[in-house]
């Protein structure tokens, strides 16, 4: 019988006016039919778009960069055989074709689309690469295979060049490759001048004013370092915020601009935050709490917002008086919880009847926690926990802590505020005392 097995000799590869690979496939014993076909490249299809007995013509899909196997199913005769000289395969390469905008501002924030092939297919697959523009980074926030936008971060010539053109530079697994255009130019570039005030307190409030140039008539959005400042008004040399809450340090003031990135601040003055201690007194106190202890600083406000002093793990301080820069509290020793069970073990009954452990020694403000669980139960069987008068009695003293009735599994928790030495027991479990 005749072979009709279709036959693959070659691959070229072109684009078309709208960046798309088109693949031109030449061989023998295809098919006229381009519904008769199913062309791959590694994993992505590519469409058949025309097609003869001799040579097909099909779009590929967008995919990542890299060399990939050709295959070829003729549907009604079966899958084309390689040529003798190897499997045909077809190269991805990760190229630049566009960009847009071509200008932007010298302060960063100008969002820019760039149109290729070859790209990481999302954000998380560029991790290790990067894009630059004119030894600036800019921060890819979207990817597919052939397109990617990237935020722009502030020029590094900043104001020492009116404008700086440079092609963008991607950096992935290795490889390095260049094109499109931006522009970082002074003349589309926002600018301030002044912020007021120039300090605040960490629990924000209060307006911000900022003073500046070609801000714009449109709202954009204010920071401060990584903090939001809710706009109250915007116009084209002045703004307007709620200073937000922030932490102890410098934070820049970054203005968005819309549709220009970020305004120049250059020469303009940072936000400063004072939330810090500068001094307290005494240095030594009680172990057990009740030191009266001075503390100051700055950025305290009337303590309305402060949610806890400590000092270390084992002390907090609770407030008598407070001012911005002066705290006055007393200590107060923060308890453990030490916990014990019946998991101790029995000469004769094995474990669970004794407790576990039998002595504990604690500070005053700590708790013990007693925790029980027979394995073997019964009606008359069970575990409770009271005060005794001594360590040879298992009778409650009816006077101090006590769990109640017998219980098969249960537990209790008791504060001890006062030194001293409490003794504790159980009922009889049946017949067994558990000490």
């Amino acid at each position: 019988a005749e072979d009709s097995t279709p036959e693959l000799l070659s691959v070229a590869n072109s684009l078309d006016g709208d960046g798309n690979v088109i693949l031109t496939i030449s061989g023998s014993k295809l098919s006229g039919n381009i519904a008769n076909y199913v062309v791959k490249v590694g994993d992505h299809d590519c469409k058949v778009t025309t097609a003869t007995e001799s040579q097909l013509v099909c779009i590929l899909s967008a995919g990542p960069a890299g060399t990939f196997d050709v295959t070829v199913v003729v549907k009604n005769k079966g899958l084309a055989r390689q040529p003798s000289a190897g499997t045909l395969q077809h190269t991805v390469s990760m190229q630049i074709l566009s960009s847009t905008p071509s200008v932007g501002s010298l302060g960063g924030g100008t969002p820019v689309t760039v149109t290729g092939t070859g790209f990481p297919g999302s954000v998380e697959e560029w991790e290790g690469g990067s894009v630059m523009i004119a030894g600036s980074s800019c921060k890819v926030t979207e990817s597919t295979y052939n397109q990617f936008q990237c935020i722009t971060s502030v020029n590094a010539g900043s104001r020492r060049r009116k404008r700086s053109a440079a092609q963008i530079e991607i950096t992935i697994n290795g490889n390095t490759v260049s094109g499109g255009s931006f522009t970082y130019d002074s003349s589309v570039t926002p600018s301030l001048s002044s912020i007021s005030p120039t300090s605040g307190s960490p629990l924000g409030g209060g307006v911000l004013t900022i003073t500046g140039s070609a801000l714009g008539a449109k709202w954009g959005s204010v920071l401060v370092g990584d903090e939001k400042c809710n706009l109250l008004t915007w116009m084209d040399t002045k703004i307007t915020c709620t200073i937000p809450k922030n932490n102890h340090g410098q934070h820049s003031v970054y203005v968005s601009v819309a549709a220009n990135g970020y305004a120049d601040t250059t020469g303009v003055d940072k936000f400063t935050v004072d939330f810090k201690v500068t001094d307290i007194t005494p240095r030594v106190g009680s172990s057990l709490g009740g030191t009266r202890v001075r503390i100051e600083g700055k950025g305290f406000g009337n303590c309305s917002d402060v949610s806890s002093i400590k000092l270390g793990d084992l002390m907090s301080c609770d407030v008598d008086e407070c001012s911005d820069t002066k705290i006055t509290c007393t200590t107060k020793r923060i308890g453990k919880v030490i916990t014990t069970n019946n998991g101790g073990k029995h000469p004769q009954y094995g474990l669970g009847y004794v407790w576990n452990p039998k002595e504990i020694t604690i500070q005053p403000g700590d708790s013990v926690k007693w925790l029980w669980t027979l394995t073997t139960k019964s009606k008359t069987t069970g575990i409770n926990v009271h005060q005794t008068d001594s360590s040879s009695s298992n009778e409650y003293n009816g006077k101090g802590f006590s769990s109640g009735e017998k219980k098969a599994s249960g537990g209790l928790q008791e504060t001890f505020t006062a030194p001293g030495t409490y003794f504790f027991s159980s009922d009889s479990v049946f017949g067994v005392d558990l000490f």
